[in-house]
């Protein structure tokens, strides 16, 4: 019944319909014919057989978002790949994509933004995607834990194109990855503007020194945000590390509330805030880029 009465629909939200199976999303995508955006989050009974002929079904979608869809595999990444106009990808939670998905989605010529947060890819998935043509300007790999520093190698030393489009990347709770990634980045990544780093704990502050003085063509910094959130092997003395004329151009700067606690601290967060006019240093952990004032560990000078 929802279905025939939502032809003209364009977007299409679903959360937390635990009895919708797949002939129910398959009907409703049937019907209409100019979605642009489809997005179920914790689809308990969706599977990949929801997503086999989408690009039939809508052949205008440009946005999916399948959100914790325990059921999925690699099968919904394959799917999904002939939908050649499709531009945001979001798989986060679906811990069942391994690298045959990856492959596919690789020659997708539109996609910017990939979400495989918490998915079961290896750097196999990587070089795949290194290789591919997807003009990817954000990507997010958060807790894809059996990546490793070979992997962000082969994804941003490719054929590809991805490390002059990459505008974004997360690699946090990922416990493979160390200062050579992060080495890697800096090299490579002509554009990077925001990376997190959280909670990757062979992090130490060695490996922020190529960060801090990384240039490319423009002569500029071009990092913004940077999130090292529980990396708790940085020094007491870590935040000396963002001194002009290092990091020049961060706004942004998340850590733990632990690590601005220790005794000693030189300098101290409003010392180099003085020093770095505009620079938000936020201690409570939260999401990259956030501005929320209410909470006393934003200190914004």
């Amino acid at each position: 019944m929802l279905a025939e009465g939502c032809k003209q629909l364009k977007t299409i939200r679903l959360g937390g319909f635990s009895k919708v199976r797949d002939a129910g999303y398959a009907a409703l995508l049937q019907s209409c014919k100019d979605l642009k955006k489809f997005e179920v989050s914790s689809g308990s009974c969706l599977s990949d057989l929801t997503c086999l002929d989408l690009d039939e079904a809508a052949p205008k979608i440009t946005e999916v978002r399948l959100l914790c869809c325990g059921l999925l595999t690699s099968e919904t990444a394959i799917s999904l790949s002939s939908c050649t106009n499709l531009q945001l990808l979001d798989l986060s939670g679906c811990r069942s994509i391994a690298d045959s998905g990856l492959v596919s989605i690789s020659q997708l010529s539109k996609l910017t933004l990939l979400d495989l947060a918490g998915a079961d890819i290896t750097d196999a998935g990587l070089s795949a995607l290194g290789n591919g043509r997807c003009p990817m300007s954000s990507l997010c790999l958060r807790g894809c834990r059996r990546i490793s520093n070979n992997g962000i190698a082969t994804l941003l030393c490719g054929s590809g194109t991805i490390n002059k489009t990459l505008l974004s990347l997360d690699i946090g709770n990922v416990p493979r990855i160390s200062g050579r990634a992060v080495t890697l980045i800096a090299k490579y990544c002509e554009q990077i503007s925001c990376l997190c780093l959280r909670n990757c704990l062979l992090i130490t502050d060695s490996s922020l020194e190529a960060l801090g003085s990384m240039r490319h063509n423009s002569g500029k910094n071009s990092l913004r945000m940077l999130d090292l959130s529980y990396c708790s092997r940085l020094s007491r003395n870590f935040l000396g590390l963002f001194d002009p004329p290092l990091f020049r151009g961060l706004r942004w700067l998340g850590v733990g509330k632990n690590m601005l606690e220790r005794r000693g601290c030189i300098p101290t967060v409003g010392e180099l805030l003085e020093r770095k006019p505009g620079l938000t240093i936020c201690s409570n952990a939260c999401e990259m880029g956030c501005r929320n004032q209410c909470h006393p560990h934003i200190r914004i000078h």
